[in-house]
């Protein structure tokens, strides 16, 4: 008998084993199955996914005193979670049991539901399948950090008895700010932040007692609530909807003048964000909407009424410090790479065993010894393969793609190991690339495309050994590797370990709460709290996260399906150029405003020149893989020291720029060239790109006053930056010609494109011991009650 309880508890290690580690891909297929989950899984009318609005809500009533993978259904403030509870049980039972923890799972789903609810957003309008939304709509990705370490309460159940307090639907302002500030830490702002999310999902009568959407689209993540909240052009009353017999259920009912049904509604604790209502202790208000008067959060409520980029970032932010509840920022860990040699044969990452190895070093592709064009030898496996005409991309072909060229841009270190190269030369070859038309294609007897040479290799080899010459062409994976690069770029700023600049430089200014774009009302100033667990190895305190807003589209065309070599004649700016020219070419070119010109130069932010490949030299500025506004903090500082150098060799062409040195110091703090200066100063350049006045003398240029606006906020710039790039990602295709990934590949597509699935992350060694074992488990427990 005690041989036979011993072997149970043998084999029942491996089950409640505690989690050492977790890696990316495991958390791209973890994500990738509970985006099919929650986007497969319709209301009983088919009109919306409500496990968008519930997994947003389950992250929530989890992580209320701690986030622990558990729910007391015992409590009627849990009613309605039970099939989605049930649903991601599931899902983490059969295939993810085994690399992380149940509150760890729960915590993604809720990601995963407001990415979605996100993508839904859409202008408030999703466009039909393969279609793009509409032109002058942003889609932006939900960008909350995903870590892992969260505990669950009870290993083998997600049911507790375990007693939390909700927040009570009658109460005032006072009550949301002390209950959120008890239970989250969260400040007033914090608190008007993430009762946003009442943007999705609705009451129901059943469970709750109140009954009604918040607003009229329930699974889109935007600032309807906002809006409906703070439109006093409704006519607003104030009901107890309550069931006879039931307790009092007083809400705030909103109806267009002359309709019958109902724009929304809203619970007191809703309403006292934006009025100042006293409820009595059955939760009826003793004034209207109109004779109640503003709340003391008003203005908050307006703010993000009016600018939904303001409300999304922040509250994303919110959400991430939420999820981590109970959990120190150690305790919290981001997910890791997996090692080449580990991944199974199938994987598509599997090339990066031949190809990147960790800690690889290369000279950067931006200059800095890479061989003139003429000499390059060519990239390895490029013999001419038949075109193919792809049909098809899902999300989860997509997963992969981005996480084998991450592992390929973080593998290639500098000479130095000061930076990533990759990082860079991979942005400026999307818009190489884009010059005319996005097409996979770089002319390298063009000198303007010196120093490209080696991210293309590498991206070529990567393109073709992962077999995703089967999945998208080169245009389309091109194009990921510089969202990609850009994404990495946006979490290097203040989130990563940083070496020091050069002396005087010190830390990049702090982020404030973001500014409107144009025309937009809201204050400019106040800071913005950050989420526990953004925090990287030895990062300042207030290092803030984003992941830069954009959504992968796919259709591009290869100007050659075999190579990436043409030899087609494509114009570039002129780095002597004055704003004049600048603004023609980016017009010309790419159809961009003067804004959305001065918005995208600011990627020089990245990067360096080198005289070897241009003529010119330098650093723009001294972190070069870090996608931020030091390029305008830069240029619109007049305390530098600004000269106009000719740093060409003797009895070579001229190359005129801007070096910036901070008083008596002899190293360059940054420099311009002629096209950058112009956004600043207004600069006559002549032939050869000598200016006629300095500096201090030139006088402001018309776009100044852009400059010193991104100069001021980061986060403004962010955004507009965003924007600019996905635009420049489509330059040469119109409207619907390029389409975003679908959830499940379609019947023509090619049956050779890799695809992630839990099988293929999860299928490992105690994997296959949890298979084998569960069903033992269960026989030997029969066996051990019957000798009983």
């Amino acid at each position: 008998m005690l041989r036979l309880v011993f072997l149970i508890t043998i084999l029942g290690v491996c089950t409640a084993q505690p989690y050492t580690s977790l890696t990316q891909d495991q958390v791209t297929a973890a994500r990738a199955k509970i985006r099919e989950l929650i986007v497969t899984t319709n209301s009983t009318d088919g009109t919306f996914k409500p496990f968008i609005a519930a997994s947003v809500r389950l992250a929530f009533h989890d992580c209320v005193g701690r986030c622990d993978g558990c729910i007391n259904f015992n409590n009627a403030d849990n009613a309605g979670l039970q099939m989605v509870v049930q649903a991601l049980n599931n899902l983490h039972g059969s295939d993810f049991r085994q690399i992380m923890s149940r509150a760890d799972f729960w915590a993604l789903a809720g990601i995963v539901a407001a990415t979605i609810a996100s993508e839904n957003r859409m202008c408030r309008r999703r466009p039909p399948p393969g279609r793009p939304p509409p032109p002058n709509c942003q889609v932006a990705t939900f960008p909350a950090d995903f870590k892992w370490g969260r505990q669950d309460c009870n290993p083998t159940s997600s049911q507790t008895n375990a007693s939390r307090v909700f927040p009570n639907g009658h109460g005032d302002l006072k009550h949301d700010k002390e209950y959120f500030s008890t239970m989250f830490g969260f400040t007033t702002r914090e608190a008007v932040a993430i009762i946003g999310a009442h943007t999705l999902g609705a009451a129901s009568r059943q469970q709750s007692g109140w009954n009604g959407r918040w607003v009229g689209r329930r699974d889109a993540l935007d600032n309807q609530f906002y809006q409906l909240l703070s439109d006093i052009s409704l006519n607003w009353t104030h009901p107890n909807v309550a069931r006879p017999r039931d307790e009092a259920r007083y809400q705030w009912n909103a109806r267009a003048p002359g309709e019958q049904n109902n724009r929304g509604f809203m619970l007191n604790t809703d309403m006292a964000l934006f009025r100042n209502i006293s409820p009595n202790a059955v939760g009826e208000s003793s004034c209207t909407f109109l004779t109640c008067g503003d709340s003391e959060t008003a203005s908050i409520v307006r703010e993000y009424a009016q600018n939904n980029t303001l409300w999304f970032i922040e509250f994303a932010a919110v959400f991430q410090k939420m999820i981590s509840n109970g959990y120190t920022a150690a305790e919290l860990k981001d997910p890791t790479p997996v090692p080449a040699q580990s991944l199974p044969s199938s994987s598509p990452t599997q090339s990066m065993s031949r190809t990147a190895p960790p800690g690889t070093r290369m000279s950067p592709p931006d200059g800095m010894r890479s061989s003139p064009p003429t000499r390059m030898s060519p990239p390895d496996d490029m013999s001419p393969s038949p075109p193919i005409t792809y049909t098809s991309l899902t999300h989860a072909q997509v997963a992969v793609a981005r996480q084998d060229i991450r592992q390929l841009i973080l593998s290639r270190n500098s000479t130095d190991d000061t930076f990533k190269p990759l990082i860079a030369s991979s942005v400026r070859l999307v818009f190489h690339d884009c010059v005319g038309k996005c097409d996979g294609c770089i002319n390298f007897n063009n000198s303007d495309n010196a120093g490209l040479q080696m991210v293309v290799r590498d991206l070529d080899r990567l393109y073709r050994r992962g077999n995703y010459t089967q999945v998208m062409s080169r245009a389309d994976f091109w194009a990921l590797a510089g969202t990609v690069a850009a994404v990495i770029a946006s979490e290097n700023r203040m989130c990563r370990m940083r070496r020091p600049g050069p002396p005087g430089m010190g830390e990049p200014q702090n982020d404030t709460r973001p500014m409107q774009p144009p025309g937009m009302g809201g204050p400019q100033n106040g800071t913005q709290q950050t989420p526990p667990g953004t925090n990287r190895t030895g990062p300042p305190n207030d290092c803030q996260l984003q992941t830069i807003p954009l959504e992968f589209m796919w259709g591009r065309k290869d100007c050659n399906p075999s190579s990436s070599r043409t030899n087609a004649s494509r114009e570039f700016p002129n780095g002597h150029g004055d704003l004049k020219h600048v603004t023609q070419y980016f017009m010309s070119e790419f159809g961009f405003t003067t804004r959305e010109t001065v918005a995208l130069l600011g990627a020089h932010t990245l990067g360096a020149a080198r005289r070897g490949n241009s003529g010119w030299n330098g650093r723009w500025v001294p972190r070069r893989d870090s996608l931020d506004n030091e390029f305008y903090l830069l240029l619109s500082n007049t305390n530098l020291i600004w000269t106009h150098p000719n740093v060409a060799p003797q009895n070579r062409e001229p190359r005129y720029q801007w070096s910036a040195r901070q008083g008596n110091q002899t190293n360059q703090r940054g420099f311009m060239l002629n096209s950058d200066m112009s956004l600043f100063r207004n600069i006559t350049p002549n032939d050869v790109g000598r200016s006629s006045c300095t500096y201090y003398t030139c006088g402001d240029s018309e776009t100044a006053s852009i400059v010193r606006q991104f100069a001021r906020n980061n986060t403004q710039w962010f955004i507009e930056f965003a924007a600019i790039f996905q635009k420049m990602l489509s330059n040469g295709y119109a409207d619907g010609e390029l389409k975003y990934p679908t959830e499940f590949p379609t019947e023509e597509s090619s049956t050779d494109a890799p695809r992630t699935t839990a099988k293929d992350i999860t299928g490992r060694a105690c994997s296959y011991v949890h298979s084998v074992t569960t069903p033992l488990i269960s026989v030997l427990s029969l066996v051990l009650l019957y000798f009983v």
